[in-house]
């Protein structure tokens, strides 16, 4: 999944559009807007059936809640990505997804200050407005998907004539896979939840509001959290969102609707990639213990000892 495109130095896949993803960070925002942010092989595609399921008891099938993966108007020529979508689907440009049924969906892998929206955080002269929800994922179960995405990586784990491999590429400094570092995601992400929940900054940004109000517009989840105890997390996504109660009704359809066996069975063409195993611990299947913690944890450790947001992680590594 490595990428020869860049956008603020940052690695991006072919079908990204640099047009649609300034829009993105110059948008407008409402305070009812939801901007999700997750890592490649975060569980993206879950995360975004289950809230759009919560907010509007639907799904949008393909990526169209992607505004980096559209173009940015019917003028744009740029295709964005189309696989496994329908010809409706590929009508939809960025303006259109600003049309969409509030409250607004936005999904990203996008992350940081300079590329997420900038009203989300707002400034010394205006509030930020939406809610972020951040999902992060055990990062050596990360690397277990991302190498057998689209097939198994030709030049293997540790690699061979063909390239580097897939540990190696994912634990490089400049790491050339799609969006970049997943170290660094985490890291640039983390920055934005402490300002959100920061409490100088809540009162720079909103001197007479108060600072229980402010700090629910950042919810942060995690994929084995979700994995091990999905009805409680769907509770709290649920009053995150500020929803009313979940029936146990709505719960169960959700449930059902959201399983890896559904969501794989409705997969359009093209779309089966997006649903390998999803199970939490697989990357203990591939190589050895030692390998592990002489290369990743030794750069987990580098890279995120001090990143708030990175540490629960640590129980599933």
């Amino acid at each position: 999944m490595t990428s020869l495109n860049t956008y603020k130095g940052m690695p991006v896949p072919s079908w990204f559009n640099p047009r649609s993803a300034e829009a993105f960070h110059h948008m407008d925002m409402e305070p009812s807007d939801v901007i999700f942010s997750s890592g490649v092989k975060f569980g993206t595609t879950w995360m975004s059936k289950i809230l759009h399921l919560l907010l509007h008891d639907n799904h949008n099938k393909g990526l169209s809640t992607y505004p980096d993966a559209l173009p940015l108007d019917q003028d744009d020529n740029h295709k964005g990505f189309t696989k496994g979508r329908s010809e409706e689907e590929n009508k939809t440009t960025f303006q259109t997804l600003l049309k969409q049924e509030h409250p607004r969906i936005f999904t990203t892998h996008l992350r940081g200050k300079d590329q997420l929206p900038k009203q989300l955080l707002g400034n010394c002269d205006e509030e930020g407005k939406g809610k972020l929800i951040v999902v992060l994922r055990n990062l050596k179960d990360v690397m277990a998907s991302l190498h057998f995405f689209n097939g198994e990586a030709k030049d293997g784990w540790l690699g061979n004539e063909y390239g580097p491999g897939s540990f190696n590429r994912f634990i490089d400094e400049k790491c050339p896979n799609a969006f970049g570092s997943c170290f660094d995601w985490i890291r640039e992400t983390d920055d934005i939840v402490q300002m959100l929940r920061n409490k100088r900054f809540v009162k720079m940004v909103a001197k007479k509001q108060k600072l229980d109000s402010k700090e629910s517009r950042v919810l942060v989840l995690y994929y084995e959290q979700l994995k091990s105890d999905l009805p409680s997390e769907l509770e709290r996504i649920n009053d995150f969102l500020d929803l009313p109660p979940l029936t146990a009704s709505k719960k169960e359809a959700v449930l059902e609707k959201v399983s890896f066996s559904s969501m794989r069975s409705e997969a359009g063409k093209g779309q089966e990639v997006f649903y390998r195993k999803g199970e939490v611990g697989d990357w203990k299947n591939y190589l050895s213990e030692e390998e592990w913690k002489n290369f990743f944890d030794k750069t987990f450790e580098k890279k995120l000892s001090d990143v708030e947001i990175a540490q629960p992680l640590r129980k599933y590594q």
